[in-house]
Parts: C-alpha cells; structure tokens; sequence
C-alpha cells in the first residue's frame, strides 16, 4: 500500500514537472511552430546524451526567451548542443547541467561576460574561462591584450561568440573519441529511462489524472471552506 501511494505520488510530481516545462517552452517561443521544433529538438537531444529532458527543456526555454532580438534560433540549438555534448563527456550531474545552463542564461541577461557566472560553471567543471577567451580573441580578432580591455569596458558579448564557443566545446568532448565512450555508460542509460518515466507520467497526467486530481482538490477546499469555523 505505502509502495503504491510512493508510486502515485511520483507519477503526479513527475507528470507536472514536465507539463510546467513544456508550458515555459510554448511561453518562450515564438509561436506553435517554433514551440514544435524547440520540443522536438529537447526531447532528440536530451535522449542522444543522456540528459534530463525537463531540465534540458527547461533551459532551453528560458535561454530562448533572454536570447530573443540577440541570437537567431538555430544558434541557441547550436549552443546546447555544443554544452550538451561536453556536459555529457565530462559525467556532468543534472544538478550541474542545471546550473551551467543558467549561468549561460545570466550572460545573456546581463548583457555581458563576468567572472561571476565563468566562476558558477567552472564550479561545476565546465573550463569556461579559457574557452571563453579564445571564442572571444578569434570572434573579435584581439590578441590576450585585446581581449582583457574588451573584457573591463564589458565589451565581450556572449551573443558574439556563442556559436564559435559551441563548437569549440563539440571539438574538447569529441577529443579521444570521449564523448562516444561515455555515451555507453550506464549512467546515460540510466538517465534515458529516467526521462521515459517523465514522458510516461505526463502521459497519464494528460491522459485524465490531472482533470481528475482537479476536481478531487477542488471539492475538498469547498467542504473546507464550509466547515471553517
């Protein structure tokens, strides 16, 4: 019976976990096209690498919404997938793709690169810095000197040098062949029939649970609106 009610209680969080994230996508995108194309390239790229698909769509989302009038849309695919790929190479956690997407999302929010958010992913073993600076000096062609100056004036744009950075990073996760090797562990297999779970949830979620959880919370707040004293 506990095992049952655990069970339940997961399809119900786990279910609304993605319902909010494919709603924060369909809010960022342009519109049902876009929001198509943005699902589809979550749940592709999410499985490929073995990465949490509501967290993958959860950044994606909130990285095309701070992104918007400042990067072209395939950019920002282009853009997860370079993270992506090196996250996964490197046995990132969900904890730390979570927060290396974010950081990213604060660059693009502030307008600027600052050692604050180079330092969160750093935390979570991401070399930002150095790929950064390089990103920026071919981008921008300064040197090292060059580069430290447009750094202080704030000058360095994330933006610019998204896609050069991306492919940069495909090129670190792809080195030795690391990437392909870890995408036979267990630990991507794993996360791959985490992410079936989520769908599986969602599905029974959309299937009449959730209309129905509606109406059972709805009518218990009335009886407690009746009984308050």
């Amino acid at each position: 019976m506990v095992s049952t009610g655990f069970a339940a209680k997961e399809v119900v969080q786990r279910g609304r976990e993605m319902t909010k994230m494919n709603n924060i996508l369909l809010m960022a995108s342009s519109g049902q096209e876009q929001y198509a194309e943005a699902l589809q390239f979550v749940n592709k790229e999410s499985h490929r690498l073995g990465q949490s698909t509501q967290e993958m769509g959860m950044a994606f989302g909130k990285v095309l919404q701070s992104a918007r009038g400042k990067m072209k849309y395939e950019d920002i695919e282009k853009v997860f997938t370079g993270f992506g790929e090196l996250m996964t190479a490197m046995g990132s956690n969900v904890e730390d793709q979570k927060g290396i997407y974010r950081a990213f999302g604060q660059m693009l929010t502030k307008g600027k690169i600052e050692a604050e958010e180079e330092g969160q992913m750093a935390e979570r073993g991401l070399p930002a810095k150095e790929l950064i600076k390089q990103s920026a000096m071919e981008v921008y062609g300064v040197d090292s000197v060059g580069y430290e100056k447009m750094r202080q004036k704030g000058a360095v744009k994330v933006e610019d040098i998204a896609v050069n950075l991306s492919e940069r990073m495909r090129v670190m996760a792809n080195n030795n062949d690391a990437l392909n090797k870890m995408l036979q562990t267990s630990a991507v297999a794993q996360q791959r029939f985490m992410n079936a779970i989520d769908k599986l949830a969602q599905t029974i979620m959309q299937s009449g649970l959730d209309k129905a959880l509606f109406y059972v919370f709805s009518g218990m707040a009335k009886i407690l609106e009746i009984i308050e004293p």
